[in-house]
């Protein structure tokens, strides 16, 4: 049977993780450190960051290299729209080959196979063929 279980309200979610942390002791002098100073940002009253507001503060700190998630996905997709000369060739040239392609089908003439190209090739050179 499902519980209808409603969202905690701000103050409900600080009062219950007061309530897990009141009996924590670390158990490392590193872990000692930790909770010190995540005891002195919680009093300090400071919003977390989300993921943007962390790499942001991170650019910051690296005096201002790096890029923001919104900048690296618009910086990718700048690279992604920009094609080279070949990528353009053979984009034009994919175009021609399906409409070439489409064509040749509504012709409703059969699809040849290696031997059939080869003789087609041949007649078109004037009954020549190429020797292996």
């Amino acid at each position: 049977m499902a519980q209808n279980r409603r969202a905690r309200t701000v103050e409900e979610e600080i009062a219950a993780r007061r309530e897990l942390e009141e009996g924590y002791q670390p158990k490392t002098k590193l872990g000692e450190s930790l909770w010190k100073a995540r005891q002195e940002f919680l009093r300090s009253g400071e919003p977390f960051l989300d993921a943007d507001g962390l790499e942001r503060e991170i650019a910051e700190r690296r005096g201002g290299v790096g890029f923001t998630s919104m900048e690296r996905d618009e910086k990718e997709k700048e690279e992604t729209l920009q094609m080279t000369r070949e990528e353009e060739f053979r984009s034009e040239f994919d175009h021609l080959l399906m409409k070439a392609r489409q064509e040749y089908a509504r012709s409703g003439e059969p699809w040849l196979d290696a031997d059939g190209l080869e003789r087609e090739i041949a007649e078109r050179r004037g009954g020549v063929r190429e020797e292996d």
